[in-house]
């Protein structure tokens, strides 16, 4: 009885086809797990960016709330020098001054007295990136309250480039203010879609010439 092999030969054309396909499902593998490296990679480089971008931010906020002037620092503390109304309502000066102030500290840095002057000025950066100029708050609608003082409408010290306060600061000195800004009650529709973007301002000066010892 004849004895059939049922083992298969492989032929050399079978053997070169056979290895063909191995070395294509390798290069295949390695294409696919480079695709998935470089995905990672651009994802992990984009998490960072992101990161990155979010620390700059908080960073420059916190640098926008100290500003220096000369030899005096104004430290705005929680808060920033920039004011916007967009979007309130017209209140009383009962309700006005129970909003959250605009806090800051003027402190003298020199080595000598300075004197020193506060105002509230339109903010024009802001005015031209909101693209608002015609769109303003009239400032007879705008009143504020600076610390002990009386509520005043904002326009009545138009004549002083709204300057609300002044002072003098020995070195080593601070002076702290608190600032509400609200509309006026009782101004009906005339502020509805209208905009206003102040900011405090405060320029100092030496108040005494420097002496040298002869």
């Amino acid at each position: 009885m004849k004895r059939f092999n049922n083992r298969k030969k492989i032929t050399k054309e079978k053997l070169e086809e056979y290895n063909f396909k191995e070395v294509a499902l390798t290069k295949m593998a390695k294409r696919q797990l480079l695709v998935t490296l470089f995905s990672i990679l651009g994802v992990t480089i984009i998490s960072l960016g992101s990161a990155y971008a979010v620390f700059t931010s908080i960073s420059r906020s916190a640098d926008y709330n100290v500003i220096k002037v000369g030899t005096l620092n104004i430290d705005f503390g929680e808060s920033t020098n920039t004011i916007k109304l967009n979007g309130e309502y017209p209140m009383s000066d009962e309700e006005g001054v129970k909003l959250t102030p605009y806090t800051f500290t003027i402190t003298n840095t020199g080595t000598l007295a300075a004197d020193y002057e506060v105002f509230i000025q339109d903010d024009q950066d802001m005015i031209e990136q909101d693209n608002c100029s015609g769109n303003q708050l009239n400032k007879d609608y705008i009143r504020y309250k600076l610390d002990t003082g009386e509520p005043t409408n904002l326009s009545s010290i138009e004549e002083s480039n709204y300057k609300i306060a002044s002072g003098s600061l020995e070195t080593g000195k601070s002076a702290t203010y608190t600032l509400y800004v609200w509309i006026k009650e009782g101004v009906g529709n005339d502020v509805l879609n209208k905009h206003y973007h102040g900011k405090i301002v405060v320029n100092g000066v030496n108040s005494q010439e420097e002496t040298t010892n002869s």
